[in-house]
This record gives C-alpha cells, sequence and structure tokens, in this order.
C-alpha cells in the first residue's frame, strides 16, 4: 500500500522551476560556507585571549564573501519567484502568516532603529530575509530542493566528520574537566565551538524523512551521531535523540493524518518556559545566564521595547566574552523588542492549534520539535539570513506552505484514504 506522501506526490504537478529548486539549498551552503570556506580556505582559528575568552583569528574573508554571494543569489531567485508563483496554491495563514510578519517586523527595528552603523549587509540582511521567506512560501520547494538539502546536510556532516579528525588542529578543541568528546577531543567541525558543530545538520536531520530508502535515512542518521559524540556536546546528544524519537513516531503520525496534542505544544511550552527563566520567575543554574539577561533588560527600555536593542545588546553587555542570549525568547526579544516576541508566541500558539497534517507538515513538525529542543537553553531559530537555524524556519514555513498545496491538489481531506488509492 502506498502511503499518503507517495499519493500526494504524484497528486501535485511536478514543479522543475528554478524558482522551486534553487533558493533554499543555496541558502543552506550560504550558512556552511563561512565557516567551512573560513577554516580551510581563510585559515580562520579558534583561540583564547588574555582575559580567557574564546576568539576567532579572521585570516582571510573568502568564506564571507562567498557566504554573502550565495545569499544574494537565493534571494535573487525567490524574488523572482515571488512574481512567478501562484498564489492560489499556497498556504498564508497560521504559523506562516505570524512568522512572515515578524520578520516584517524585524527589517523595521533594524533599519529604522536598531542604528549601530551596522554596514550595508547588515541592513540588509533582514530585508533579503524577509524576501527569501516570502518567496519559498508563493513558490514553495520541490522535491528536487528537498531532496538537495537532503545531500547537502549529508556531505557536509561527513565533511566535518573528516576534518575534525584528520586536522585536529583546526576542527576539534582540547577536553575541558566538564567536557569531552567520544574520540579524546571536542570536534568542532566547520563551527568554532563543540556546541556548534552538529547543532545545524541536527536541525535538518528531521529532512531525511523524506529520503525514499531506508539505507539513506540511517545513514544521515549515523553521521550526525557520530559528530555529535565528538563534540561531546550535551546540547546536541539532546537533538539526536529528539529526532530519532520523531523518526520513530512521524509515519504512525502521518497514517493518523494527525500530530499529537503534546508534539504540537511542545514549541509553544519550550518558548514560554525560555520566558520564564529569562524573567527570573524560574530559577536555574546555567552558566553566564544572568549577566545576559540583566544586559538585555536594562537595554529593553523606552522605544527599545517595542523595536528590541539590537542583537549586539549581549556581546556589549558581557565585554564580548558572551554573544548569544541562551534562549529563545531573550533572542526573539533582544532582536525585534516585544512586538516581536508577541509575534512569535502567536505563531506557536497557530501551529499548536493546526489539526490536519499531511507527510509534508508531519516533517515541518519534526524540524520545529528539533529546534525548540533548544529554546530553553540556547536560540533554536535565529533573525540572521547565513545560518540554519534561518534556514531551518523557512524550511518549515515551506513544508507548511507545501502541504497546503498538496491537499488542494488531492482534494481529499488528509484524514481520508480513498479505497481506490489502496494497493
Amino acid at each position: 500500500m502506498r502511503t499518503r506522501f507517495e499519493r500526494e506526490r504524484r497528486a501535485v504537478p511536478h514543479d522543475r522551476s528554478l524558482y522551486a529548486t534553487a533558493p533554499i539549498p543555496l541558502l543552506v551552503i550560504s550558512a556552511l560556507a563561512y565557516g567551512a570556506l573560513g577554516k580551510l580556505v581563510d585559515g580562520n582559528l579558534q583561540l583564547t585571549d588574555n582575559m580567557g575568552r574564546n576568539v576567532v583569528q579572521s585570516n582571510g574573508n573568502i568564506g564571507s564573501y562567498v557566504s554573502i554571494l550565495l545569499l544574494f543569489v537565493a534571494v535573487a531567485i525567490a524574488t523572482v519567484g515571488l512574481f512567478a508563483g501562484d498564489r492560489s496554491r499556497t498556504s498564508n495563514g497560521g504559523t506562516n502568516f505570524w512568522l512572515i510578519t515578524m520578520l516584517g517586523w524585524w527589517v523595521i527595528c533594524v533599519v529604522i532603529y536598531q542604528a549601530e552603523s551596522p554596514g550595508i549587509i547588515g541592513l540588509l540582511s533582514p530585508v533579503m530575509a524577509f524576501v527569501l521567506m516570502v518567496g519559498v512560501v508563493s513558490y514553495p520547494p520541490n522535491d528536487r530542493s528537498l531532496l538537495a538539502v537532503n545531500i547537502i546536510r549529508d556531505v557536509g556532516a561527513a565533511g566535518a566528520i573528516l576534518i575534525s579528525s584528520w586536522a585536529p588542529n583546526i576542527g576539534s578543541l582540547p577536553c575541558r574537566v566538564d567536557k569531552c568528546g567520544l574520540f579524546g577531543s571536542m570536534w568542532t567541525g566547520f563551527a568554532y565551538h563543540e556546541n556548534s558543530a552538529a547543532a545545524g545538520f541536527i536541525l535538518l536531520l528531521p529532512l531525511s524523512l523524506l529520503y525514499r530508502a531506508r539505507w539513506r535515512q540511517g545513514v544521515a542518521v549515523a553521521l550526525v551521531i557520530v559528530l555529535t559524540l565528538g563534540s561531546g556536546s550535551r546540547t546536541s546528544i539532546v537533538g539526536v535523540a529528539a529526532v530519532v524519537a520523531f523518526m520513530v513516531l512521524a509515519p504512525r503520525w502521518e497514517r493518523r493524518g494527525a500530530v499529537p496534542l503534546y508534539a504540537r505544544a511542545f514549541p509553544l511550552l519550550a518558548f514560554l518556559i525560555s520566558g520564564l527563566i529569562y524573567l527570573g520567575l524560574i530559577s536555574v543554574e546555567l552558566t553566564g545566564r544572568d549577566i545576559v539577561y540583566k544586559g538585555i533588560r536594562d537595554a529593553t527600555t523606552g522605544y527599545a521595547a517595542f523595536f528590541g536593542p539590537g542583537g549586539l545588546v549581549v556581546e556589549r553587555a558581557t565585554g564580548g566574552y558572551v554573544t548569544g542570549e541562551h534562549g529563545q525568547f531573550p533572542h526573539v526579544l533582544a532582536n525585534s523588542g516585544w512586538v516581536g516576541v508577541a509575534l512569535f508566541f502567536f505563531a506557536m500558539l497557530s501551529f499548536l492549534a493546526q489539526r490536519r497534517h499531511d507527510m509534508r507538515s508531519v516533517v515541518a513538525t519534526g524540524l520545529l520539535l528539533v529546534a525548540a529542543t533548544r529554546f530553553v537553553s540556547e536560540p533554536g531559530w535565529t533573525l540572521s539570513a547565513r545560518s540554519i537555524e534561518f534556514a531551518s524556519m523557512v524550511l518549515v514555513v515551506s513544508l507548511l506552505g507545501r502541504g497546503e498545496q498538496s491537499r488542494h491538489a488531492t482534494g481529499l481531506s488528509v484524514r481520508e484514504d480513498s479505497p481506490n488509492d489502496a494497493t
């Protein structure tokens, strides 16, 4: 008997256009290119300064230039697709609407209020992110595009393993007293911190469920598990466990045509817990959080309460010792103010309210669930155009839109199975 996803694949016209194929793979390559080329071509290194801070010694800009160029190409193609797309076949409501609105608000925050001399790229970054997101909703990715992302992820994970094991001087860090990877060091791959070595690949791993061959799914999971164990990152271990659990449960959700309430509620719950920790209503023993949260609270006053103090607030508050907001809630607040927090909340609430699911929206659920495992301690989705975290958000929006297209094309409720479809 064919699965519902296979029936929908046959029902939806196969779109081979460049608009449906290229933008998302180019976005993923752009996100990976900075770190990969920065280490392999530019020779960038992570060093420890006199104050014990981890800093990146930049020896070139080729990785950055290539990353920006690929992003420009992706946005250009998505922009053309925005005008060429058939909007009647995509979903623009619910989760998609709130996330796109949040990105639009982020553009306003950066361009109008957060004037920290970010340069032309810093000003264009949110604009490009917004245009790209709207473009993929207007022209959802085809099967070739999703397959390309799977291949890019697997090749990238394999490359990260190779550089970590064969070139430890640039692909790994010495073990610490409280942490060490399985292979005697902390693998960093193409990143500059062990927690980031496998994080991006884990975010994209639920997409491997769209592989038709089970052995390819197994290879994808195995590569990420090896990289995670080599890094010794506890956050990544939790993420991998979440992916494996999802891949076991997803076929059952697809057959039922619905994702259970606990899975739909988890992203909203994780976001709220992140907010409660930030506000001090939940006490946790997490290193360096107090100074980060205090810096954001002190800066989020006046107009900054609406527009956000900007992405550099944590770096300023900690003297450069910490650069991340340590949570999804403070990340959204710092970059887009309380308005952005409200929009993100409504996006997660709309996802909770979604009741009907086809296979693509089930995969979108997996992508969001894995991102949400990081919401409490780190931003699972970031407002940064050249990041895997942003690519994960774009994939969720595009898959939800494509799922709507599938339902229109089949003319069937996802809860219904036509007797004629059984083989």
